[in-house]
């Protein structure tokens, strides 16, 4: 094994990785320091029993050795420990004790003969060859980042995985993360030269296409989705990426037929059902997209998109209540805006206040969700201004006058202070007139007429002291 331990560690990593997937395992991650290489697995098999492999280059692996490298209270972890060289009996022991498999140089020798990796048969090549473990780890970290959209980290173990071989499955990788980062021509580039080294697969003929739509070639876009269709006629995802292409370039009847052929495909899928209701809201066949929705709602019920896109069904229909309930914990920019809307259209700017200040704070690019809190205040004003000339309006009317309304908040809030005085002198007099006749009642002996017209007075004017007195003495007269 003397020459595993003079090797460079990149060469010693690529060999233990080999050998790893050479015994049949796939490879989560591989980290490497000095004289060690650790290589996280998962065996192929039904249950994903996942073993971590620890390669050490040493002459001698003592107890203190395996402590420092083996987590022996972790859970569902096969723990095996390769060395070039040999354990002492304390390291023995403790493997033992902990149920650690434990191989020395020449278990290790052994096995890479076994399983034809090693040294040797690199020198015969001329160079050491890529681990096809390194390289699926990589693969498997770029994919994560993407998905979370962290675009440069994945972007950074893409690189790293084509550097060590340059695969379809790295480029057609490397041209997702392009298409999330915006870089379409570079994602158009990278593209085709993954169909170049393997034109009979539908996947990087699916990114084609969108690269090419996001650059306007629609005409070239559609005949890389007809060539993903022509490669996979039976593959639910061709046919869903296509007719959200044909949809964007509004051919909606081809996109319904053809996310019907998804669906002919696998029925039990919500995002095909949320396509369809989507296809059927642009053609403003609301009610379709509905029914849509709630077969798609049936089969996930937690479905964000779906309940996005049914809110802003309630929300056309003006049924603000509802549109409201189904956003209700619903942490998405997207359904957080609509929230809003919603909100403003019922007239609760303080609540929607909250939600855009929510959004600015969660997504600081949002550039819309500004300048909607910068119109609320404006909306609210427009709404007082509203709400005053609907009093204004009602106060003219019970003066009997006509007067024309201000538009301004000021000059309205004036106006109606004068219409305040108004209806206050006019209700004095009213109030004296109906007294005059509460007397005229009572001079006739009209008492019961006179407390009549003495309780109206007081159901306007619960203060008024002369209707108070009157009353007092018309009802004691009558005792």
């Amino acid at each position: 094994m003397a020459e595993l331990d003079v090797i460079d560690i990149k060469e010693f990593t690529n060999i233990c990785n080999e050998l790893v997937t050479a015994m049949g395992l796939k490879i989560l991650n591989t980290v490497s320091r000095e004289n060690t290489v650790a290589v996280d697995s998962v065996s192929n098999l039904p249950g994903e029993e996942r073993y971590l492999f620890i390669f050490i280059r040493k002459e001698t692996v003592n107890a203190d050795d395996l402590r420092d490298l083996v987590d022996v209270n972790s859970k569902d972890i096969k723990w095996v420990v390769v060395t070039t060289g040999k354990f002492d009996s304390e390291a023995v022991i403790f493997g033992t004790k902990h149920d650690i498999l434990l191989v020395n140089g020449d278990g290790f020798k052994k096995m890479l003969k076994d399983y034809d990796v090693g040294i040797e048969r690199e020198k015969e090549k001329g160079t050491f060859l890529p681990s096809v473990g390194e390289i699926e780890s990589n693969l498997k970290w770029a994919d994560e980042f993407l998905k979370s959209g962290n675009y440069e980290k994945a972007m950074e173990y893409v690189n790293s995985a084509i550097k060590i071989k340059e695969t379809a499955e790295g480029l057609i990788m490397k041209s997702k993360i392009l298409l999330g980062m915006k870089r379409n021509e570079d994602a158009l580039d990278v593209t085709l030269k993954a169909i170049s080294l393997s034109p009979d697969i539908y996947e990087p003929w699916l990114i084609l296409g969108e690269a090419l739509s996001r650059l306007g070639k629609f005409e070239d876009a559609e005949k890389a989705y007809l060539r993903a269709v022509e490669i996979e006629p039976n593959n639910k995802k061709v046919h869903h990426n296509f007719a959200n292409f044909l949809r964007s370039i509004s051919r909606l009847d081809e996109a319904l037929l053809e996310i019907n052929r998804a669906l002919d495909i696998d029925k039990k899928d919500p995002s095909l059902w949320i396509t369809k209701a989507e296809i059927f809201y642009d053609k403003r066949s609301l009610d379709e997209a509905g029914k849509c929705l709630d077969i798609a709602l049936e089969l996930d019920k937690n479905s964000v998109d779906a309940k996005i896109l049914k809110a802003k069904l309630y929300f056309e229909n003006k049924d603000y209540e509802n549109a409201k309930k189904i956003l209700e914990g619903i942490d998405d920019e997207r359904a957080l805006k609509l929230k809003s809307k919603v909100l403003i259209s019922g007239k609760n700017f303080d609540e929607a206040r909250d939600v855009l200040k929510t959004i600015v704070q969660k997504y600081p690019e949002d550039l819309e969700a500004r300048e909607m809190l910068k119109e609320i205040d404006a909306m609210e004003m427009n709404q007082k201004v509203e709400d005053l000339k609907s009093k204004a309006r009602d106060m003219l009317e019970m003066l009997n006058e006509s007067a024309e309304i201000p538009d301004n908040y000021d000059d309205l809030l004036n106006f109606i202070k004068s219409l305040e005085e108004k209806i206050k002198i006019k209700k004095n007099e009213d109030f004296k007139n109906l007294f005059s006749k509460a007397l005229e009642e009572f001079g006739k002996g009209n008492f019961s007429s006179a407390l009549e017209i003495c309780r109206k007075i007081l159901s306007m004017d619960s203060e008024n002291v002369a209707a108070k007195v009157l009353m007092e003495r018309i009802e004691n007269m009558e005792k």
